[in-house]
């Protein structure tokens, strides 16, 4: 009999806890959630605007003139193609170049920054999205299961008018200890190009057979994924 190909498991928001989850995640160490709103609750702390006031440009254009060192330190071009793109690499005069004025540059270009050690800063990020954590991340016994999130969020952004989809950094694993990350898809889509590590295979004989999997993440989805143990590039299309 011919095997089925191997695919990212898809569940539905509304039919996902944490225990769900995690029976799919720890074998495969990675599935993708989809079907959440992409509008932010009404927070305490939140900004004026409350609910519908989402991460957007114009939000990334505010948070860096209220913080331009927590942009600038971890300020990241991943893609950039013309003349009139953005230098590349880690650039602070790409920082004021896509965030600094009143609009971004047309494109194509493709950008990231990480929001971490300020609070305010932070918390300008978080109480944008619609949870802070994924609420199928909340165990159904807390007293015998924790999920603990690292105080950073990492906003990837960009844009691409180019009939042909934009790449961001070449393939990687990210060489940090971690047990996985989540991503919120906000606007527009992404996606995603994986592939196992042999760290990983070891743990899962039936990801052998797998040389690259897409994963296409559209708004409202999220990707739950170990970037340690799976090689990953992403493209805007």
């Amino acid at each position: 009999r011919k095997r089925r190909p191997w695919n990212v498991t898809k569940l539905r928001a509304s039919d996902t806890d944490f225990d769900r989850f995690l029976g799919t995640y720890m074998r495969d160490q990675v599935i993708l959630v989809s079907g959440f709103p992409v509008t932010s609750p009404i927070r305490e702390h939140a900004p004026r605007g409350g609910r519908g006031t989402m991460v957007d440009l114009a939000l990334l254009r505010r948070f860096y003139a209220e913080h331009p060192g927590v942009v600038k330190k971890t300020f990241f071009v991943e893609k950039t193609t013309g003349a009139k793109a953005p230098a590349s690499s880690a650039s602070t005069d790409s920082a004021v170049q896509i965030l600094g004025g009143k609009r971004s540059p047309p494109g194509p270009w493709y950008a990231s920054f990480v929001a971490q050690r300020n609070r305010a800063a932070l918390a300008m990020c978080l109480d944008r999205l619609p949870f802070h954590a994924p609420p199928f991340l909340k165990p159904s016994s807390p007293r015998t299961q924790t999920v603990n999130h690292s105080k950073a969020a990492w906003i990837f952004f960009g844009k691409n008018p180019l009939s042909q989809p934009l790449k961001g950094r070449a393939e990687h694993t990210d060489a940090i200890e971690h047990s996985g990350t989540w991503h919120i898809q906000l606007h527009g889509s992404k996606i995603w190009t994986l592939r196992p590590t042999a760290e990983l295979i070891k743990k899962n004989k039936a990801l052998k057979s797998i040389e690259r999997i897409r994963v296409h993440c559209k708004p409202g989805d999220v990707l739950c994924v170990n970037t340690r143990l799976w090689w990953h590039q992403t493209c805007i299309p």
